[in-house]
């Protein structure tokens, strides 16, 4: 499992930052860059079949990859981090902090996957992944951002192929061997949480921050910020720096 560290010693706050389907941890560095100024520590690792990650022979499932994760995790935290996972990473994230709760001090949650969908839910965001042009590369960077960037005209074709590889699509088959979260699951986050879910979010269906809204534990904060979309580590980086920082050192 491939990952970026950054360490400058003792005295402040880790960091472990999950990325979503499709994507890989380099796409957070305007992120990690401003988490530095707070951080003794930042880990970025890339799930299986991302990034430079192995992608396993025998393919890959949302259970063999959510394993790898966690044995690495259990292997390189040594004191409670702050855990921030974005759109499937935050489906990991929430996934981990459950099963190493003395592992997480705070739990930020960016547009997390991992909600129960209804087969139309799941069928839209299929259609979403379902990249076959470059042109339908744009129109799946248009779906990340609040304002979609004007370079999404320079790389549909890059986005067309990163979106073919076959781990990303075995996560997006009907037979997929994914188990959405529990209400009793959910009922039993113990860090802190903050679950960011942006007004421009374009991505998952709105069933999925209602059922987490019906569902979660009042100590989690949920928060709608205007100007979000599913990807503000790329469009807002300082704005979400700020907010994840803000929420970090407060009293509990």
């Amino acid at each position: 499992m491939h990952t970026y560290e950054y360490s400058q010693g003792p005295g402040a706050m880790t960091y472990v930052v999950l990325h979503g389907l499709g994507t890989h941890a380099s796409a957070f560095a305007p992120l990690l860059t401003r988490l530095r100024q707070t951080a003794a520590q930042i880990i970025a690792p890339e799930l299986l079949g991302h990034g430079f990650s192995d992608s396993p022979i025998e393919g890959v499932t949302a259970q063999h990859t959510f394993a790898r994760l966690a044995e690495y995790l259990d292997a390189v935290i040594e004191e409670p981090v702050v855990l921030i996972g974005t759109s499937l990473g935050g489906a990991m994230a929430m996934k981990y902090a459950l099963a190493a709760p003395k592992k997480v001090s705070r739990l930020v949650l960016i547009s997390p996957a991992g909600a129960p969908m209804t087969p139309d839910g799941f069928a839209q965001v299929r259609r979403f992944f379902n990249v076959k042009t470059a042109a339908d590369g744009r129109a799946f960077i248009a779906r990340l951002f609040h304002k979609p960037p004007w370079y999404r005209f320079l790389i549909g074709g890059e986005i067309t192929r990163q979106l073919s590889r076959g781990a990303i699509q075995s996560f997006l088959s009907p037979d997929a061997d994914i188990e959405p979260m529990s209400a009793d699951e959910l009922g039993e986050l113990n860090p802190p949480t903050l679950l960011l879910w942006g007004q421009s979010e374009r991505l998952l269906p709105m069933e999925c921050y209602h059922w987490y809204q019906a569902h979660m534990p009042d100590t989690v904060r949920i928060e709608t910020p205007e100007g979000f979309g599913h990807s503000p580590h790329l469009e807002i980086p300082g704005k979400l720096a700020e907010r994840i920082v803000r929420f970090a050192i407060e009293e509990t």
